[in-house]
């Protein structure tokens, strides 16, 4: 060894100039080979050596993510397992090399509890794969903060994630900003709001890649489950319906202390506030507020809702063969008596719903329990109702 480092430093010292060539061609060879080596180490085929399942749960990772909407996108397993930015990449590289000895040394069963951990356990996958790797591609504020606050590897194409750059890369994939943009759901997700109160994108996306679904969808029960768990923290936004005076200020901080979110999500209401239309007709229906509200399970009184009872503007026109139509006036009515005095009995919240004649009137019922001649004038005065 002695004499092959002799032999090496006389030949620096003859051939000064070819040494600094042959020290710079090595180098770029020796550069450009550990490139291809992280490369190829870092390909979805290369996992699949260690991941060569083809079922949902561990060891099937690879088989996953192909039937998974990021595999079609192009987005491979450094894109997610590694934190963007030159130093992320290296940290994710270094990594893989105690994955690299648990595959060697360690013992199938310890591998398997290493996986099923990632499986089952949100907070363990969050540190798999953390909210700022999926943020990145997802939003531009934190696409461009990342960019601004990390060294990027854009000058040598180590994986794509480092080359994302928003608002460009997401509107080439089709995707919307999850922060600033309306979201075409059924449920409001509220992305940023559940960010800033702690949560990570695997609190509620868990196996979102490795599901085996190609657009994995949130368990909504999920969403109840956190909300119930956390209701003395977490303070729901009311919700107002209508306008004016009768608007309806739906409380949740209220309702949340009786019930808990999935006996009204998803069934009764979508998680989207103002997608819910409720008409005067559903009043009388076992749906929506009515399910509770129907005064047995909870209160049917207009006035425990509505700050001032809506009241139907035009009015309620009877006609009858032989007789003038008579014009049914709420508004001056609503003035003497509260709604429940004729609703739900004896009419229904439901116009022409309620079939009367004048012979039920004139034995005391309907219109007849106050036009009796002592009340109000007598059902029998005709010209007061029919012009």
């Amino acid at each position: 060894m002695k004499k092959l480092f002799g032999k090496i430093k006389d030949f620096v010292k003859s051939r000064p100039k070819t040494s600094i060539v042959i020290l710079i061609v090595f180098i770029a060879v020796f550069s450009y080979a550990n490139v291809e080596v992280m490369h190829y180490t870092s390909e979805p085929g290369f996992c699949e050596m260690c991941h060569p399942g083809t079922g949902t749960g561990a060891l099937s990772e690879v088989h996953t993510w192909r039937q998974n909407i990021h595999s079609e996108a192009g987005v491979k397993c450094l894109d997610c397992h590694g934190e963007p930015g030159l130093f992320g990449y290296k940290k994710a590289k270094i990594s893989g090399l105690y994955d690299t000895y648990v595959e060697i040394f360690r013992s199938e069963e310890y591998k398997l509890k290493i996986l099923n951990k990632a499986v089952e356990d949100p907070q363990y996958a969050a540190d798999l794969v953390p909210s700022t790797t999926c943020l990145f591609c997802h939003t531009d504020s934190v696409n461009q903060q990342i960019r601004d606050e990390r060294l990027m590897a854009g000058w040598v194409n180590l994986r794509m994630l480092d080359s994302v750059e928003n608002p460009d890369f997401r509107e080439e994939k089709g995707m919307s900003d999850i922060f600033t943009d309306e979201l075409e759901s059924d449920v409001d997700p509220g992305h940023q709001r559940h960010m800033e109160a702690g949560l990570s994108c695997m609190d509620c996306h868990h196996r979102m890649v490795h599901g085996g679904e190609y657009r994995a969808q949130v368990d909504l029960a999920r969403c109840s489950e956190c909300h119930s768990e956390r209701a003395a923290e977490i303070s729901m936004s009311e919700i107002i319906m209508g306008e004016g005076d009768a608007a309806v200020e739906f409380s949740h901080d209220f309702h949340n202390m009786i019930f808990d979110c999935n006996q009204c999500h998803m069934d009764l209401f979508p998680m989207n506030a103002g997608v819910t239309s409720l008409n005067f007709g559903d009043h009388t229906e076992d749906t929506a507020c009515f399910s509770c509200h129907n005064g047995q399970a909870a209160s049917y009184d207009c006035n425990s809702c509505h700050g001032q009872p809506p009241m139907p503007e035009e009015p309620i026109t009877y006609t009858m063969d032989g007789f003038d139509p008579v014009d049914f006036n709420h508004s001056f009515h609503g003035m003497a008596f509260s709604c429940d005095t004729c609703h739900d009995d004896p009419w229904t919240m439901k116009a022409y719903e309620t079939p009367m004649t004048m012979s039920q009137m004139y034995q005391g019922e309907f219109c007849g329990s106050c036009h009796n001649g002592q009340d109000a004038f007598a059902a029998t005065s005709c010209n007061r109702c029919h012009n």
